[in-house]
């Protein structure tokens, strides 16, 4: 049931005509019957005074309703890019981005926990790379995306580097795909 169609029913409730309801509420009857044939879909202060004259509770009304979360999807794994700049910044940016939402809305405690868990994996592989290749140096290797690329291009380089690079690769190809998966979600 769509929020017209809610609207409707509360009207024919409390023995309200369109015209009454819109005359109460400050509405025209013209937007009143657009409204309830699901041609507008009422917002802000238009939704409240209907609520108002309906004497029904806003989150009443709105129980239920289908929430498109297509945009909070795609900037999910966007966040993810955040690794470009230090590797945790992808990892807290979508955890955080997960937190916030994924009690409310199912795809997005799918979708982003799979983000969350991707980006946790690439965090500790990551480190991981670093520890056993440099275990002494751990805080003192510069791991910015600007500085493997200046390493790659002045050649001359260990294998680490190299797997470093091949990494970051794949994980941009993988965060590209989440993107490409969130979009598809209706």
């Amino acid at each position: 049931m769509d929020i017209g169609q809610k609207i409707r029913d509360y009207r024919i409730r409390k023995g309200l005509s369109q015209a009454k309801l819109a005359e109460s509420s400050g509405l025209s009857t013209r937007t009143v019957q657009r409204i309830e044939a699901g041609e507008n879909t009422p917002i802000g202060d238009t939704l409240i005074r209907l609520c108002e004259v309906l004497q029904v509770d806003l989150n009443e009304l709105q129980q239920d309703l289908p929430v498109r979360v297509n945009g909070y999807l795609q900037i999910l794994p966007l966040a993810a890019l955040l690794f470009l700049i230090h590797p945790v910044y992808g990892l807290l940016a979508t955890w955080v981005l997960w937190l916030l939402k994924k009690d409310g809305f199912e795809s997005i405690k799918q979708v982003g926990g799979r983000i969350v868990k991707f980006e946790l994996i690439w965090v500790v592989t990551f480190y991981g790379l670093l520890i056993v290749n440099y275990p002494s140096q751990i805080f003192a290797v510069n791991i910015e995306l600007s500085a493997l690329l200046v390493a790659l291009l002045t050649g001359d380089l260990p294998l680490f580097v190299y797997l470093i690079t091949g990494l970051y690769l794949i994980h941009l190809i993988a965060i590209f795909l989440f993107y490409l998966r969130a979009r598809s979600i209706q």
